[in-house]
């Protein structure tokens, strides 16, 4: 058994919609396998360690109740590390079948996105783009 990281290109997709997987392994199964040969070198021999834990995401499901007759409004605390990668997202809900989303937007702003049941999507990206590693309040 191989560990395996990866994570998807977007938060879900409809029947017969593609979605990609970025996936890590620790190593190839169909490949040769591994080959060591040592090389001597002055840095040889043991050292002390620092564990430097690597955190990859938080995920949470909750089945709600919710009446969007009066509005929704979705908000998220966020410390964006990578605001200038792309399009990343940070909180969805699925009401019925409307769905409700924040995140960055592809230009590096807040964005929020609206689906609607018929499927029309309608999104607002703030023009100002996030600071990175600065605390910043997402709503909509």
């Amino acid at each position: 058994m191989h560990d395996l990281t990866g994570y998807p290109d977007r938060w879900s997709v409809k029947p017969g919609d593609m979605i990609r997987f970025m996936v890590s392994s620790t190593a190839n199964p169909a490949g040769p396998g591994y080959a060591e040969i040592p090389m001597p070198t002055p840095l040889d021999g043991s050292r002390a360690g620092l564990e430097q834990p690597a955190f990859l995401g938080s995920f949470a499901k909750a089945h709600l109740q919710a009446d969007i007759q009066n509005g929704v409004r979705l908000s998220a605390t966020i410390w964006p590390t990578t605001p200038r990668k792309g399009v990343q997202g940070v909180l969805a809900v699925r009401i019925g079948a409307w769905h409700f989303a924040l995140g960055i937007g592809p230009n590096g702003g807040a964005i929020a996105t609206t689906t609607a049941p018929d499927g029309t999507t309608t999104s607002a990206e703030v023009a100002q783009k996030l600071i990175e590693r600065r605390w910043t309040e997402l709503s909509a």
